[in-house]
């Protein structure tokens, strides 16, 4: 499964999640992509690694869908919404950033039943408790360089702990104020 996290600070968001697949106790691959970037749309997925395909595919579908029909971005409320639908369709757990009407990156936990959960610090798949009790006790104060890498050493103390999640991880930032988006 791995697993995926997502934190809020003053400057902006993080995701990130590691690239491992697991069946039963044999590793699969080491390479699947779980973060995703869209124009000013973060998402991260754990689950089947078709299910994160697939929910990968329809979220893209949905938000340029609502790009072209609203000629504007997807809001933070929005994506939640539709993501927690497309969430449950793929039946992947997962999180989404984009920014409320202020520019503000935010993130929301969207669940393979369709539930929106609001909090700064969201961790989900195999390694969940162990990213959540580090990142729980974390300052969170800090610019977004500074959390990136203390969500990389998140994921990797998870990876010392959890056979399940991959040392290999992607990191994707959400700047507040649209100041673009930026990859690790």
């Amino acid at each position: 499964m791995g697993t995926i996290v997502g934190i809020e600070t003053g400057s902006g968001t993080i995701l990130a999640g590691d690239r491992r697949v697991v069946s039963g106790n044999t590793i699969r691959s080491n390479n699947k992509q779980k973060v995703f970037d869209f124009p000013s749309v973060r998402t991260a997925a754990t689950g089947e690694p078709d299910g994160i395909d697939e929910f990968s595919r329809m979220l893209e579908s949905e938000i340029q869908r609502y790009r072209t029909e609203q000629s504007k971005e997807m809001g933070i409320q929005r994506l939640a919404n539709v993501g927690a639908t497309v969430a449950e369709t793929a039946g992947v757990d997962a999180i989404v950033s984009a920014y409320d009407d202020k520019g503000i990156a935010l993130i929301r936990e969207i669940g393979d039943d369709g539930r929106i959960l609001d909090d700064k610090v969201l961790a989900l798949g195999s390694g969940a408790q162990v990213a959540l009790g580090r990142l729980e006790r974390a300052d969170l104060d800090v610019d977004l360089y500074a959390a990136e890498s203390l969500v990389q050493d998140v994921l990797a103390t998870v990876a010392e702990h959890d056979s399940m999640t991959g040392s290999d991880v992607d990191v994707w930032r959400l700047e507040n104020s649209n100041s673009g988006p930026n990859k690790s």
